[in-house]
């Protein structure tokens, strides 16, 4: 979306049938010493995975996030490095 979300919530169809769209805001988000205030988010669940890791998965972060950022996935190492 680009920075843009919904100013309201609405309701959808997905391919599991209709789901809910709620916008949101969160206030502080941070990865180590990477802090973002106001983030945008939407919610559309609830997800079939939110508890089927063995922890509450309570969201994902995408594209709009990361985008100011180079991102690094160390797999071996279990990390991920951000920098702008």
């Amino acid at each position: 979306m680009d920075g843009e979300r919904p100013l309201h919530g609405g309701l959808g169809s997905g391919g599991g049938g209709k789901l809910k769209v709620v916008p949101y805001t969160v206030h502080q988000l941070s990865f180590g010493d990477i802090k973002e205030e106001n983030v945008p988010g939407v919610y559309d669940g609830p997800f079939p995975w939110e508890n089927m890791f063995g922890f509450h998965l309570a969201g994902m972060v995408g594209h709009d996030f990361f985008k100011p950022y180079a991102v690094t996935f160390d797999f071996q190492n279990m990390q991920i490095f951000l920098q702008r």
